[in-house]
């Protein structure tokens, strides 16, 4: 047999020979390995944690995608029912108290008031309250009693925006202007449903 056939043979045995004996050296590896039962433990918990792994990112990709397709709406509900969650508990209190610089000036403002106030009773069902009182320590003083159903509907939309409160509040200034009411002070608060209003 020629030379150059013979060394192709012998290297090719040889090659085949070195692949099996790696072949069996890596199957004795494992054997050995699974044999041990804390190496078995430590593999199985590996093999565990990646599944595990693999299902939380799948997951955590699947809800990212999901929220950002509802965010827009969601917020938008939430702006929408927060308010009505409010009209439906809670009514809304202001006291505005006023002082004037004499008795003419207090009783030009009730002659400017006055109108105001039938025309909320009239036409403002949601506004429960609108009342002057008057002090019983100081005769230049009144406190205004405004009482509504909620604060985002009866208050804020329907009595700021009608047209008789937008005629008065540049009387009221004027009168602020001139001098004739030297201080207004005013609080808001929110019903507890703690006790009654009437009986």
């Amino acid at each position: 047999m020629p030379t150059t056939m013979m060394s192709a043979t012998t290297t090719g045995t040889s090659s085949s020979g070195g692949s099996s004996s790696s072949s069996r050296k890596k199957r004795s590896a494992w054997r050995q390995l699974l044999q041990q039962p804390r190496h078995l433990c430590l593999i199985l918990l590996g093999c565990i944690l990646g599944l595990i792994a693999r299902d939380f990112t799948n997951l955590m990709t699947s809800s990212s995608t999901s929220n950002h397709g509802r965010e827009p709406g969601s917020l938008q509900q939430q702006q929408k029912l927060e308010p009505a969650s409010l009209q439906q508990h809670q009514s809304f209190f202001l006291l505005v108290t006023l002082e004037f610089k004499d008795e003419s000036s207090k009783g030009r403002f009730i002659e400017v008031f006055q109108p105001l106030a039938q025309y909320i009773e009239q036409n403002e069902p949601d506004t429960l309250s609108y009342e002057v009182l008057l002090s019983d320590k100081n005769p230049l003083q009144v406190t205004i009693l405004e009482r509504y159903k909620d604060k985002y509907r009866a208050y804020l939309k329907v009595h700021r925006s009608s047209k008789p409160f937008q005629t008065f509040r540049p009387k009221l200034q004027g009168m602020v202007d001139d001098g004739e009411v030297v201080k207004i002070e005013g609080q808001s608060y929110l019903d507890s449903q703690i006790g009654f209003l009437s009986r």
